[in-house]
């Protein structure tokens, strides 16, 4: 075992390098490319930052998601009991291996089709018009607040089948629970709280789509079967809570951080202006460069496991850091330059294997819609202020920006 595997944890999300993490992913690729890392709520973890190494952990059934079956304990909430509301957050997919995983992802795969996504393409259109029409007068935005929050916003709410008369407290609920405190004590007091009412929402809204069933998602999964089989109404509250954020976060992440991007590339900003058949390209690279998922879920060794020469105990808990292995050269040549046009090997930035992300086609559509959008109204649109003044969330497993001022005047 290299001797660096057996130093010291180190911070792995260190609020100096939130701005841009790249050059110590290097590091770590280079000298420590499996290692010993603490992440807040979590403790101390083995993190994977090559490409090869990271697929591999991310396919290897060796890898459990499933930390109640491997016997790991959970220290985000300090080990406390946590309420019924809470503990039904655990019967999602994410959170599963095979065969339960297989099923729970069959009966939602019923409802959560690629016709109903593809159907989406007219509507996250119109909805991304009107965001734009009421910025367009002022001249100016700041586009996380004024557009990348709102759009996936609108398209899961509308997804979903969320009421007009529930969107408001909709809207309260998101903002509420989005980014949990570093802190055990306020994520206890502060932010379990607001958990536990976001998931009360989310059954309120179940129930209320079984009384009043709409052609929307909810009431498809409420109606999804598969051989006799249904989700049980813990499963459908947690599957609803699973697809709000795999169809609304990573996609806020990636029209911010794509934009900016662009910004920071005016080359090839330009080159998709004047060539609007990139986009879908552009979209796989816009993933890859930007990384709005810094790292995959954690995986639990259900046995003695080497990956990367380091032989890992049974038991131990992994991650696979998706930001340093989407720019591993021996994947991506050149992997630090922004290239619309690259062909070859595919990202880990929405997973890979049996739990390849379930809204990949969703944030697709959403970044695809939105960046022909932005691009098109706005011919002129350009950072308004200082590039180092961007201003970025606090480092975590979500990598994103607090806001983007804009302007196209």
């Amino acid at each position: 075992m290299p001797a660096f595997a057996a130093d010291k944890p180190f911070p792995l999300w260190d609020a100096k390098r939130r701005a841009d993490p790249y050059g110590f992913y290097a590091e770590l690729r280079r000298d420590r490319p499996v290692a010993r890392a603490t992440v807040p709520g979590r403790g101390a973890v083995w993190v994977v930052s090559r490409y090869a190494d990271a697929a591999a952990l991310l396919k290897d059934p060796r890898f459990s998601n499933d930390r109640r079956g491997s016997g790991v304990p959970s220290p985000f909430f300090g080990g406390l009991p946590l309420p019924r509301a809470v503990r039904a957050l655990s019967s999602t997919m994410v959170g599963a291996d095979d065969p339960v995983h297989a099923r729970l992802r069959g009966l939602v795969g019923r409802a959560f089709t690629p016709k109903r996504v593809a159907g989406l393409d007219g509507q996250v259109r119109a909805i991304a018009a009107d965001l734009l029409d009421r910025a367009a007068p002022r001249g100016r935005m700041d586009l996380i607040a004024d557009f990348a929050l709102p759009l996936p916003f609108t398209v899961i709410a509308e997804l979903l089948g969320v009421p007009e008369e529930m969107r408001r407290e909709f809207r309260t609920r998101v903002r509420r629970i989005m980014a949990p405190p570093r802190s055990l004590a306020l994520r206890v007091a502060v932010w379990l709280p607001q958990l536990i009412r976001f998931v009360g929402f989310f059954e309120r809204l179940v129930e209320h789509r079984r009384r009043v069933p709409d052609d929307a998602l909810v009431t498809a999964l409420v109606a999804a079967e598969a051989e006799g089989d249904r989700l049980t109404p813990v499963e459908l509250v947690a599957m609803v809570f699973l697809l709000f954020f795999a169809g609304h976060e990573t996609t806020v992440n990636l029209i911010g951080n794509g934009t900016l991007a662009l910004f920071d590339f005016p080359g090839e900003m330009a080159a998709l202006r004047a060539d609007p058949s990139l986009m879908a390209g552009a979209v796989e690279e816009l993933l890859r460069f930007t990384n709005p998922v810094e790292a995959a879920a954690m995986r639990y060794t259900r046995e003695p496991v080497t990956i990367g020469g380091v032989a890992l105990p049974a038991r131990a808990t992994v991650m696979a850091l998706i930001s340093a292995a989407n720019r591993d050269p021996e994947a991506f040549p050149d992997p630090d330059r922004l290239d619309l046009r690259r062909q070859g090997r595919g990202h880990l930035a929405l997973g890979a294997g049996a739990h390849y992300c379930l809204g990949a086609s969703l944030a697709r559509l959403e970044a695809r819609v939105a960046f022909e959008s932005l691009l098109e109204r706005f011919p002129r649109l350009r950072l308004e202020g200082p590039r180092d003044a961007v201003d970025w969330r606090d480092p975590g497993a979500l990598r994103g920006l607090r806001s983007l001022p804009v302007r196209w005047d």
